[in-house]
């Protein structure tokens, strides 16, 4: 089964600095909090306490509040449940910057699952079940296409982030 801690690994740059820092820096959320802050992509906005907790830590000692943050908000049991730690980390990195719902969709249509966005005992066969080339560059697309469709400054960076494939299997 898939490694919580192997797929933090290759999500935590996308959310904070290679190696992380665990600072606290601006994140405002446009048009509505131009004060936020995050640390490591907890935006003090959409999880103000949680972020208040990590904050209070002192920055060298928040990786472990961090990464239980991630663990409790957007691993779970399903995705724990995934035969590959390359599949695991890619769902979680979508789930994390792009939602859960269309994480799970992004799956169900690399790995031939019905196309629900509900997790649930089908995608984890399907996904466990595929050919992990041909569901990587699958997931891959259909990632990049919802990143289009949104479109905006941020969608190099997006696309460059969706493009990433972890070097573990």
């Amino acid at each position: 089964m898939s490694s919580f801690d192997i797929c933090f690994s290759f999500v935590l740059p996308n959310e904070d600095f290679d190696p992380p820092r665990y600072e606290i820096v601006a994140d405002p959320v446009h048009g509505v909090d131009p004060s936020a802050k995050a640390i490591s992509g907890i935006n003090s906005h959409f999880w103000a306490a949680d972020f208040a907790v990590i904050a209070a830590i002192p920055q060298p000692q928040r990786g472990p509040a961090v990464a239980a943050f991630y663990q409790k908000n957007f691993w779970g049991h399903w995705l724990g449940s995934l035969i590959s730690n390359r599949i695991a980390a890619m769902t979680l990195d979508a789930s994390v910057n792009q939602g859960a719902g269309w994480a799970v969709r992004f799956l169900q249509g690399a790995s031939g699952a019905t196309v629900d966005g509900a997790w649930g005992p089908d995608t984890v066969a399907s996904a466990n079940a595929a050919n992990l080339d041909y569901q990587v560059g699958r997931f891959i697309e259909l990632r990049e296409d919802r990143y289009r469709e949104v479109g905006g400054p941020s969608l190099p960076g997006w696309l460059a982030r969706a493009a990433k494939i972890p070097n573990f299997t």
